[in-house]
């Protein structure tokens, strides 16, 4: 069903099949400058960093990664607003640089031959290096592995109970769908409430593949 959906809006559309739509370049890109520098803000404000030491290591790793090349973006040497001095005047940067990729290069955006919409040379070595210092003072301190591995906890122990509707004939999980009952008298009462948790549209997919 969703494969003759997927081909029916390529072909509505007049595209290639597995041809780039041009709203996910600036998806993409607008992904990428929204999370990049949100992350950093909400690791100020939640106190695991101060500004001062993102912009710190945000040198230190500039200087590593291209040496003496100078910086595409101004970087304050000091601040007190990293909202104001940083992340909005950041962010109005790389946005001004991806809409002129796009103006100069309009034609292949538009038949989804271009690869990205941030050039990788520029202002796309400026996300590179703020991803660079996210993952070394961000996703490594405590607060935030902790939160990752409660949500590995509670992922791996989803996927290990939902595993018993895998362990189940065709013809005991075909009487869940079709009957929403479990089959066999009372001998697969939990696979039955566990069937009951999955989502209506995804019931609905497997019915119409099989």
């Amino acid at each position: 069903m969703y494969s003759y959906l997927v081909e029916k809006i390529y072909k509505d559309m007049g595209m290639e099949k597995h041809q780039r739509y041009l709203l996910t370049y600036i998806m993409e890109a607008a992904d990428d400058i929204a999370y990049c520098l949100s992350d950093i803000a909400d690791g100020i404000e939640k106190r695991i960093i101060t500004s001062d030491d993102f912009l710190s290591e945000f040198k230190k790793m500039w200087q590593e990664n291209y040496k003496d090349e100078l910086c595409s973006i101004e970087m304050p040497d000091k601040t007190s607003n990293f909202s104001l001095d940083v992340s909005v005047k950041w962010s109005r940067k790389i946005i001004d640089e991806a809409a002129d990729m796009y103006v100069k290069n309009h034609d292949m955006f538009y038949s989804g031959q271009a690869k990205q919409l941030i050039p990788e040379e520029g202002i796309g070595r400026v996300l590179k290096v703020i991803k660079q210092v996210s993952r070394k003072l961000l996703y490594r301190s405590d607060e935030a592995e902790n939160i990752e591995l409660t949500g590995y906890a509670v992922i791996t122990g989803l996927f290990n109970s939902f595993s018993r509707l895998l362990s189940l004939t065709f013809e005991d999980f075909n009487s869940l769908v079709v009957d929403r009952k479990a089959p066999s008298g009372n001998t697969l009462q939990l696979e039955r409430r566990l069937f009951n948790r999955l989502g209506e549209r995804y019931v609905k997919s497997y019915i119409n593949e099989i």
